[in-house]
């Protein structure tokens, strides 16, 4: 309520739900030895001589732990325990593996930027040659409409002629068009002379 402590008020809820998502165990009595390895400690109420029967409360405090000072936590640290050869040794070895998987971690992390730079620079090249292909594709666009369009306009030409022709014909203008026919055969000879 102050904020200087927390309370456990259901014990057996808070070992069965609360204390498996954070730890290894669901013993209470383990979490409280935890709790005093860190500094904590068990709030007596004078409240019934100190006997604690009649609720399930459980209240812990520690100078650095404080509602909206989360700074302070990291002053809450284990305390130094009296066997302290073997705890040196145990955190030597921590210390090692935490130093091998450390640089293994940063290691990973160096090849993973490296198939990334590697991957990025794929993907600019290939929208580069996108872009090449795009607009190859515009310029044979263009090449083949104006292809059709010759095209279309030879056939059209060549119809147009032959109505003329057909015309001319049925007008009975047989010497005109005899002379026309000369000309366009001459003219399609010099064509076919040009080719060859």
């Amino acid at each position: 309520e102050d904020g200087l402590s927390f309370v456990v008020r259901d014990q057996a809820s808070f070992s069965m739900e609360l204390l498996p998502r954070y730890f290894k165990h669901h013993n209470f009595s383990s979490f409280v030895r935890q709790l005093n390895m860190y500094g904590f400690r068990k709030v007596v109420n004078t409240e019934h001589g100190g006997l604690r029967c009649i609720k399930d409360d459980y209240q812990f405090v520690d100078r650095n732990f404080c509602r909206d000072k989360p700074q302070l936590l990291e002053l809450v640290k284990r305390k130094p325990s009296s066997t302290g050869n073997s705890n040196v040794n145990n955190n030597k070895e921590t210390d090692e593996n935490i130093a091998a998987t450390l640089n293994k971690v940063l290691t990973e992390v160096h090849h993973l930027r490296k198939d990334n730079d590697r991957i990025r620079h794929s993907l600019e090249k290939l929208k580069e040659e996108n872009s090449d292909l795009n607009e190859k594709n515009n310029n044979q666009s263009i090449i083949i409409q104006k292809i059709i369009k010759f095209i279309w306009s030879l056939v059209h030409q060549q119809n147009s002629i032959q109505r003329q022709s057909r015309m001319m014909i049925e007008n009975g203008e047989g010497a005109s068009s005899s002379q026309y026919n000369a000309e366009y055969g001459l003219h399609n000879l010099e064509q076919e002379k040009k080719h060859n």
